[in-house]
């Protein structure tokens, strides 16, 4: 689903809960699918075929021989495995200014992140559900921070390309069943909450000190 008509919106009229409700209502059937794709991933009985089919007749009365296995996440292993078994690299111009500076930050940030795992995983979700997003913070350490966004409750807006988002949602229901949306620009974070997505209101903005979304 392309969501580049709400770039155009934003750009032109900013954030309001209203864009932000209308953006999580056409993001509901990728929401669904995708939560289905992760419920068929872990082979859940309403998601996976072959654990719901049943028989008729004479078939109906013989040993159940369905197999609990449909390859659909052994295929998803096996790709992961394939495209991340081996630790992706990254490297920096030996002879620019700096450069010890620059790979100390990096090492440090696939450390404190452990990032070879992070990006295991964001392959397998983006391997099973068509995409998945990635999100970076700023912890109380003063840490530059990355965590997984599951991509049902993550919205990539952009005019271009998925892989080039100009500005993202974050919603979710909170422990005490509120609906929050959080909307990321290239400098702010803007937190909206409401009794429910058509009902949000904004409690919160701050910069979130990232050079773009």
């Amino acid at each position: 689903m392309d969501f580049y008509k709400y770039a155009e919106m934003i750009d032109q009229q900013g954030i309001t809960p209203e864009i932000i409700a209308d953006a999580i209502r056409d993001h509901r059937s990728m929401k669904e699918r995708t939560l289905n794709r992760y419920e068929r991933y872990k082979q859940g009985k309403e998601a996976t075929p072959i654990l719901t089919r049943e028989f008729e007749g004479a078939a109906a009365k013989k040993i159940n021989n369905k197999l609990a296995n449909d390859y659909f996440g052994e295929i998803i292993d096996t790709k992961t495995g394939y495209m991340f078994g081996i630790p992706l690299g990254i490297g920096y111009d030996k002879k620019a200014q700096g450069y010890q500076t620059v790979i100390d930050a990096i090492e440090r940030f696939k450390k404190v992140n452990n990032l070879d795992d992070f990006n295991g995983e964001v392959g397998k979700f983006a391997a099973m559900c068509g995409y998945d997003a990635g999100l970076c913070y700023i912890d109380k350490e003063a840490e530059t921070r990355v965590m997984r966004v599951d991509p049902w409750e993550a919205i990539v807006i952009s005019k271009t390309s998925i892989t080039e988002p100009e500005y993202g949602i974050v919603y979710y229901e909170t422990w005490d069943e509120k609906a929050r949306a959080e909307f990321y620009d290239g400098t702010f974070k803007t937190i909206f909450e409401g009794a429910d997505f058509d009902n949000l209101l904004q409690v919160e903005q701050k910069i979130h000190l990232f050079d773009g979304c």
